[in-house]
């Protein structure tokens, strides 16, 4: 948090896109003109952002506290982002939350970055950025990308959608 402003983390591919979609946070546009973009990570696919609010706004804004240990498998995680289908939907430009499983964790096949692979049965494109929190609240990492594969949170989830997180380690 800074004094006029606070920063973010998202996905790097979303802040290096030109033609990304309006986003919005907290009724501010977060993908114009206001915003800069202070680092993307060339070894994670993820962005550090800077969004200006007036003073008293980023005072109040309630900051992410960071998680020390990673979610156990098959535990409960909390996806709360802004998917593409949110701006198609009836809630046009709102937040949403999805409830996802923790799966594994490996090694991301291009960059050789440690990733958690986590089951979202919701989740799809437009999540990439989206905040992923434990079940006490704390931020695990962030949504960078959303696959198909088998079921790696085990027990009687089906095959589906995983989504690949950038851990909050890696954040920096």
């Amino acid at each position: 948090r800074r004094a006029q402003a606070v920063e973010a983390w998202t996905a790097g591919h979303c802040a290096n896109h030109p033609l990304s979609l309006v986003r919005f946070f907290d009724g501010y546009e977060i993908y114009g003109s206001t915003v800069r973009v202070l680092v993307i990570s060339d070894a994670i696919d993820a962005a550090l952002l800077l969004m200006p609010l007036d003073p008293a706004r980023a005072r109040s804004t309630q900051i992410a506290v960071r998680s020390t240990k990673v979610p156990p498998v098959g535990s409960t995680l909390t996806v709360i982002g802004h998917p593409t289908s949110a701006i198609r939907g009836p809630n046009e430009g709102r937040w949403t939350t999805t409830y996802a499983r923790m799966g594994q964790i490996a090694a991301d096949p291009e960059t050789g970055a440690i990733q958690y692979d986590i089951y979202c049965s919701r989740c799809g494109p437009g999540d990439s950025g989206s905040g992923v929190f434990d079940g006490d609240g704390r931020l695990v990492g962030i949504v960078y990308g959303v696959t198909q594969i088998e079921n790696v949170a085990g027990g009687r989830l089906p095959d589906g959608l995983y989504a690949q997180v950038v851990p909050v380690a890696s954040l920096r």
